[in-house]
């Protein structure tokens, strides 16, 4: 289970008891046993439940959504991000597959309230990359839905992620990704990062991740890392000045918002959240386009630093703040109604 889901159900659990079921997605051969698991649960429990909550939409949804929908008990699915977008040509998002995209739609009709990570998940133009489509966002694919829709922003604790004061390697640039193959490659824009290093062979750069054996051969100032305990990312983000979060897709990154709390200049691409996330603390990249991150690189050589330090930190601390999701996530289901 993921740190950001762990925490939402350390919020939800201040107040509530959580009974808890997880779906196996994993292996496309056992779902209908899952399916059956998940049927027999909601018989167990609803009758005793007060809410019923859908951590992103997906097969998983489907049953809840319905089941509440028949049993009058108030369903409430919290979007990250996949669940609202569509990108056929790097085969991400839940609305370019068919029948994935049927499953998420019955859920989000049938539910009573639709909370993504940021309000550019809704509905917004999206023009960094040629997707196929000129507005992403879930009412953007479906555009008759009458499901009450109310933005939560993810939210961080600067105290977990600590500017520690280090002298950092100038010009070091992080990218944290949970893989660097397959449409994670192009999504994350760890081909962008590999392209642009030979131009700039004073800067260095660090990608964490799984990495295919064939990347590792790449320009001598990339340096690969495998995956490293959640606990040891503030030290590796301390250790670096900049962080790149190059994405096609994101909702809210999380890597991107922590390592902001520890001090490193953001620099993102110009999708959803990230924007709002970074506004005057780092820079954004416009569009996906190498002779655009070229230049924006050698604006930062000929930038004044020092203007931004500390700025990306406070940004987060004020604005995205655990404790704001944490008090609308519980007046939100103190409030939940079917």
């Amino acid at each position: 289970m993921s740190t950001f889901i762990k925490k939402d159900l350390d919020i939800i659990s201040k107040d509530y008891e959580i009974v808890l079921f997880e779906f196996r997605q994993t292996r496309k051969n056992i779902f209908l046993l899952e399916f059956s698991r998940q049927l027999l649960f909601l018989i167990k429990h609803t009758f005793s439940s007060k809410r019923i909550v859908c951590m992103f939409g997906g097969y998983h949804s489907l049953l809840p959504s319905i089941y509440g929908w028949l049993m009058h008990t108030p369903v409430w699915i919290m979007l990250g991000g996949y669940d609202c977008y569509s990108f056929s040509k790097i085969n991400y998002g839940a609305f370019h597959k068919k029948l994935f995209s049927k499953v998420v739609s019955i859920s989000y009709h049938f539910a009573n309230l639709l909370s993504p990570v940021h309000a550019s998940m809704i509905n917004e133009p999206y023009t960094y990359y040629d997707s196929g489509y000129p507005n992403q966002g879930v009412r953007y694919f479906l555009p008759d839905l009458k499901t009450k829709i109310e933005t939560i922003n993810n939210g961080y604790e600067p105290n977990k992620f600590p500017d520690l004061g280090l002298n950092r390697k100038p010009m070091s640039f992080l990218t944290v990704a949970s893989e660097t193959t397959g449409a994670s490659f192009f999504r994350k824009g760890i081909d962008l990062i590999l392209e642009i290093a030979p131009f700039f062979p004073d800067f260095s750069f660090t990608i964490i991740g799984k990495t295919p054996e064939q990347l590792l051969d790449s320009s001598e100032n990339v340096h690969f890392m495998p995956f490293v305990p959640y606990e040891s990312l503030k030290n590796i983000y301390n250790e670096h000045q900049f962080y790149l979060q190059l994405s096609i897709a994101e909702g809210f990154p999380n890597a991107l918002s922590e390592a902001m709390l520890c001090g490193c200049i953001p620099i993102g691409s110009n999708v959803f959240g990230i924007p709002d996330l970074i506004g005057e603390t780092g820079f954004i990249l416009k569009r996906r386009d190498l002779a655009l991150l070229k230049a924006l690189f050698t604006q930062i050589q000929n930038d004044d630093l020092n203007r931004l330090e500390g700025k990306a930190r406070k940004r987060v601390s004020e604005l995205f703040n655990l404790k704001l999701r944490e008090d609308a996530i519980l007046k939100v289901l103190a409030e939940l109604k079917p």
